[in-house]
């Protein structure tokens, strides 16, 4: 009953003080009703925007992480070129690119097999194996293929035949005239003291040839 008998009695003096205030009261009792509605509307507006812009630039920077693990592939460029080796290109490029990376080719790269075999819009990808072929590398590949004897039986350089030294890799026809021309050789090693042969070359066959 005592709660009742207050708050009517607090309506009875809110209802008294309205009666008693003026137009220029009321006028700011509005006014100042407005203003703080639109202050509370405002400060939810802002907190919207907020959260839409920490949406916005978590999603940019995930697009970005994603980009960013796709900008960087790997390929192995070996072969006829100037700089054989590992390098790192951007994504969607081509063969060309990792040519040129590899210093480009190598003046004694198989110039018809570029031509004619090699596609350097091909899109490389990633972990990719890139072999460029010397001159008169496919050849011998070719020959030994059809002549399976010289792929597993050694060549005499004292002996063997322009055929046979020319199925080296690496050999072609002058040198192949080289050491034919330089015989008798009392050791392997002559083909290298007579700079018959380069000491890559040399590596290369030595395990294919004897005396």
């Amino acid at each position: 009953m005592f709660e009742e008998i207050n708050a009517n009695q607090f309506l009875n003096n809110l209802l008294v003080l309205f009666k008693k205030l003026n137009t220029s009261a009321w006028v700011y009792l509005v006014s100042l009703a407005i203003a703080g509605t639109s202050i509370i509307f405002a400060l939810f507006k802002l907190q919207s925007i907020s959260n839409l812009a920490t949406v916005n630039i978590c999603t940019q920077v995930l697009k970005e992480d994603k980009n960013n693990s796709l900008l960087n592939i790997y390929v192995d460029v070996a072969g006829a070129v100037k700089n054989p080796g590992v390098y790192s290109l951007e994504y969607t490029q081509r063969l060309a690119s990792a040519i040129e990376k590899a210093g480009g080719f190598s003046s004694k790269a198989d110039k018809v097999f570029v031509s004619q075999t090699l596609n350097l819009a091909k899109v490389i990808e990633d972990g990719e194996k890139i072999y460029i072929p010397f001159e008169g590398e496919i050849k011998n590949s070719e020959s030994k293929i059809q002549n399976p004897e010289f792929s597993h039986l050694s060549i005499s350089v004292n002996n063997g035949s322009l055929e046979e030294l020319d199925s080296l890799p690496g050999i072609g026809e002058k040198r192949a005239e080289d050491i034919i021309a330089g015989r008798p050789y009392s050791q392997i090693k002559d083909l290298l003291d007579k700079d018959i042969l380069t000491e890559t070359i040399y590596q290369d066959i030595e395990a294919d040839i004897s005396l």
